[in-house]
């Protein structure tokens, strides 16, 4: 994460749910995964080393392309605007973009395709302020065995986890809001997750 080319990213893994790619920065870069390609989503396929980014900004987000790169079908020739449900092709590689909830600016990214992510991981999230994991059908993370939701919040190059009533992190009790580390595992009533740097 020394890396300056690069958002900062981690993986958090959902028990019982699945590993999700957390990209945090304005803007991502999608590409090969090869070593040397310096790109934020790293695609086990055959599309160019640095592909196409997506950015966030003000007005929402916008992907622009540097290799052939479709959007809903029709090949871009500059910069286009995302908006939500937008399906995404990168060569062999389809995405679907998705802006689940309405408070909160973070999208997740799916693969459509049978491709794989480097590390393997079951989507990706472009965090913006919030994430919001639970059984809702507008968490980033859907989690259908949870019974309370969990928001983790990023200000000022901090994450912490904001969940109603006691839980843990790392160990330690906290009662409805607690700081995480690059490393942590938090373990409440009936969820846990633990998240991975990279």
């Amino acid at each position: 994460m020394n890396d300056h080319s690069r958002s900062q990213r981690f993986v958090i893994w959902v028990d019982a749910v699945g590993g999700f790619l957390v990209c945090v920065g304005d803007e991502v870069t999608f590409g090969q995964a090869v070593a040397d390609a310096r790109v934020d989503v790293p695609l086990v396929a055959d599309v160019a080393r640095r592909h196409a980014t997506i950015r966030r900004d003000a007005e929402g987000y916008v992907i622009d392309p540097i290799a052939p790169t479709w959007l809903d079908d029709r090949l871009l020739e500059s910069a286009a605007p995302l908006a939500d449900a937008a399906a995404i092709r990168l060569g062999p590689v389809t995405l679907r973009f998705r802006l689940p909830h309405p408070l909160s600016a973070t999208a997740r990214i799916d693969l459509t395709s049978s491709h794989r992510l480097r590390p393997s991981c079951d989507g990706v999230l472009l965090l913006a302020q919030s994430c919001v994991l639970g059984a809702g059908p507008t968490s980033h993370i859907v989690c259908p065995d949870w019974e309370h939701e969990v928001v983790l919040f990023y200000s000022a190059g901090k994450l912490s986890c904001h969940l109603a009533g006691e839980f843990e992190i790392d160990g330690r009790s906290h009662t409805d809001c607690g700081r995480l580390a690059p490393n942590s595992r938090v373990a409440g009533d009936g969820l846990s997750f633990s998240l991975e740097e990279i």
